[in-house]
């Protein structure tokens, strides 16, 4: 949605370079988010903690989320391999065959990452249960 807006203002402004950028953002952002939902998945499930809507947008104190920012941009190098390769190669060819092959590793990332959090999830319930009874998340514990 955002991208959209985005475009929708490059549009609007005259400062857009055409709709195969567009439709590459797209496909990038689409591809990016391949590994992110496979984390975020994974990360929900072994670090659960309640957020409360009034408080969402001031963050947590949670010492996992210093890794999550260690691990975004491991996530992201498929998509700068393609980049590079753009850049490297001069081909569009190049860019898109790597990331064609990034977007069939986040599928089968994301896949797995899901599998794995489902898992996870039955067997860690209790726990996941009283983790986000302890705060002011979608559990509320009177």
């Amino acid at each position: 949605l955002e991208v959209l807006v985005l475009v929708g203002i490059t549009v609007a402004l005259r400062i857009t370079r055409g709709w195969p950028r567009v439709i590459e953002t797209l496909v990038v952002v689409g591809v990016c988010s391949l590994y992110m939902f496979g984390i975020g998945n994974l990360s929900s499930v072994h670090f659960p903690r309640g957020v409360s809507p009034q408080r969402v947008s001031q963050g947590g104190g949670s010492g996992f989320q210093g890794l999550l920012f260690l691990l975004y941009p491991l996530a992201l190098l498929p998509v700068l391999l393609a980049y590079l390769a753009r850049y490297a190669l001069g081909s569009e060819l190049a860019f898109w065959l790597v990331m064609s092959i990034a977007a069939t590793i986040g599928g089968v990332v994301y896949w797995i990452a899901m599998e794995s959090a489902a898992h996870a999830a039955t067997r860690r319930r209790e726990q996941i249960l009283q983790e986000l009874s302890k705060g002011e998340g979608p559990v509320a514990a009177e």
